[in-house]
């Protein structure tokens, strides 16, 4: 028995493959946070280390300002480079333009989502257009599913 207050997974099933034949959606993302991550956190711990015990010749201020405008230029860069996921919680993996299925989960891309808080709706909606997790595809009539 797990102590009191804590943490259990409760689905330790492995990712791979566990959503064939069932829809996922493409979440619409940009690089612009990774990127600023990427290039924001190096210079805050060099610059940490620059103006602490190595050299002190720098000022925490002027470390701020410079890691700010760099994180502001990368995030203004990586906003023009597409960063599409599946929606998927346990997945996440990057989907290419042409992917049709997920590469990692197996999960048919069903349609096109903005947010990941806005899967269970999408799938609540391309169910009830005629989505079969059978082969994968919509009734006749059915639209995309795009949520509103």
């Amino acid at each position: 028995m797990a102590p009191r207050g804590a943490v259990t997974p409760t689905d330790d099933r492995p990712v791979e493959g566990m959503n064939e034949g069932h829809p996922v959606f493409r979440v619409r993302g940009t690089m612009a946070l990774r990127l600023g991550r990427m290039v924001t956190i190096p210079i805050l711990l060099a610059g940490g280390l620059l103006a602490g015990p190595l050299w002190g010749g720098v000022s925490v201020a002027q470390v701020l300002a410079v890691a700010a405008v760099a994180g502001a230029a990368a995030m203004l860069v990586g906003s023009r480079f597409a960063d599409d996921r599946c929606s998927e919680p346990r997945c996440n993996h990057r989907l290419r333009p042409e992917d049709t299925v997920c590469p990692r989960c197996g999960g048919t891309v069903a349609g096109v989502i903005d947010h990941p808080q806005q899967r269970l709706e999408a799938l609540e909606r391309i169910e009830r257009e005629g989505w079969t997790a059978r082969t994968g595809e919509r009734g006749e009539d059915a639209e995309p599913a795009r949520p509103r």
